[in-house]
C-alpha cells in the first residue's frame, strides 16, 4: 500500500510541470527508493506535504488570476464591488458547487448575515447567479 501511494506521488511529482519540482523529481525519487528499501515511511510524509504545498500554490496563483481576469472586466462595465464581494466572486469562481456557509468558514470575517448581503448584491448586478437546486446546484460567476 504504501509503496503504491508513493510511486503515485513520486509519479505526480515527476510529471507536473513545475520547474521546481522539475528539479528535484529524480533526487525525490532516489531518495524515496532507498527510504522504502529501508522500510521507512518517511519518504511518503515529505511528497505528501510538498505536494499540498504545490497544489496550495497553485490555488493561490489561479485565484489571482481569477481576481484579475474579474476585476478587469468590472472595470469595462463600470461596475465597482467591495473587497468581500470580489472574494465571493473568486472563491465561486474556484469552488462552484460550494455553499454558503463553506464562504461563511473561509474567512472569519464573513457573518451569514453578511453573505446574503454579498450574495445578494452579486445577483442584482447580474455578476453571480445560482444554477440548479440548493443540494446539487452550482455557483456561475457571470463577468460578461
Amino acid at each position: 500500500m504504501v509503496k503504491q501511494v508513493v510511486k503515485q506521488v513520486v509519479n505526480f511529482w515527476i510529471l507536473t510541470p513545475k520547474t521546481e519540482i522539475m528539479e528535484c523529481g529524480n533526487a525525490m525519487t532516489r531518495y524515496c527508493e532507498d527510504l522504502l528499501n529501508a522500510g521507512t515511511c518517511k519518504c511518503v510524509n515529505v511528497l505528501v506535504e510538498k505536494t499540498h504545498e504545490t497544489i496550495q500554490n497553485t490555488i493561490q496563483k489561479d485565484a489571482t488570476s481569477i481576481q484579475k481576469a474579474i476585476q478587469k472586466r468590472l472595470e469595462e462595465r463600470g461596475i465597482t464591488i467591495t473587497d468581500l464581494q470580489m472574494k465571493a466572486l473568486v472563491f465561486f469562481a474556484l469552488n462552484p458547487t460550494a455553499t454558503r456557509n463553506d464562504f461563511i468558514s473561509s474567512d472569519k470575517r464573513i457573518t451569514e448575515g453578511g453573505t446574503i448581503s454579498i450574495i445578494g448584491r452579486l445577483q442584482e448586478l447580474g455578476l453571480l447567479r445560482r444554477e440548479g437546486g440548493k443540494k446539487e446546484g452550482k455557483w456561475v460567476v457571470d463577468i460578461m
